[in-house]
């Protein structure tokens, strides 16, 4: 990730199946991992129909969410727990988890987004990322944003463990998200945060209630004092009522 804006650029994608300037490292001896729970709510008419519910613009800036109110007003509410724990000596940073103001990876400027970031970056750290609906939704998809590669710094990557239904990766990416082959960045180098091309669409065709994927440094034969970080957004699924 750079905090060097440039022009948005439009990747190739490709169909598969399958950033971050140094900060002050915030040392802490454990870390308390927050849960974000995500609400939806179905219309009131009862009809045999599915809505397309995603409401990111709605979150307050810079605080750790409880609940994300979706579009509609039905009851009950679909609900959905993000939780995250980092293992490997990862170590987040004060804004970890925090919601931030766009533009990011190459979106529009009012998409908010999630941050995931790591004040340590050491070699082996990364951060496990567990998604859970209240009940199956159908054609859930979201955007990871700005993996990026800083020589002798980070070098993010993302795989898969629940395996997408498909995926859209930018053309500065490589890998298929699998254990073997992450999610990465092809060449040397870190990536505007007004680009599109460090980021990579994960697609559920479901019906899906459990999503977990996982985040890590990606270089080897590093110590501490590095830093890396991704976004979470574009969040958006069906609710058949």
């Amino acid at each position: 990730l750079s905090e060097i804006p440039s022009s948005p650029v439009d990747p190739n994608f490709s169909n598969t199946v399958g950033g971050s300037t140094r900060r002050t490292v915030i040392r802490a001896a454990a870390w308390t991992v927050p849960v974000i729970a995500l609400a939806t709510a179905a219309p009131a008419q009862a009809a045999s129909r599915c809505v397309n519910k995603t409401n990111v613009t709605a979150l307050e800036t810079g605080t750790i969410v409880t609940t994300i109110p979706f579009a509609g007003s039905g009851t009950p509410p679909v609900t959905a727990t993000l939780s995250y724990a980092g293992y490997g000596g990862w170590v987040g940073s004060p804004t970890n988890g925090t919601v931030q103001n766009g533009p990011q990876g190459g979106m529009s400027a009012d998409l908010k987004w999630i941050k995931f970031e790591n004040e340590h970056a050491n070699s082996g750290s990364g951060l496990n990322v567990k998604l859970v609906f209240s009940e199956p939704v159908t054609n859930l998809s979201f955007t990871l944003f700005d993996l990026d590669w800083a020589p002798g710094n980070h070098r993010d990557a993302v795989s898969y463990i629940t395996p997408p239904s498909s995926s859209a990766r930018a053309s500065e990416l490589r890998g298929d998200g699998s254990t073997a082959s992450p999610w990465r960045k092809r060449d040397e180098g870190e990536i505007p945060s007004t680009s599109l091309n460090g980021n990579v669409k994960l697609n559920y065709t479901g019906p899906i209630s459990v999503v977990e994927f996982k985040y890590f440094q990606y270089l080897q034969n590093l110590g501490g004092d590095h830093n890396q970080l991704i976004g979470l957004s574009d969040l958006t699924f069906d609710k058949c009522l």
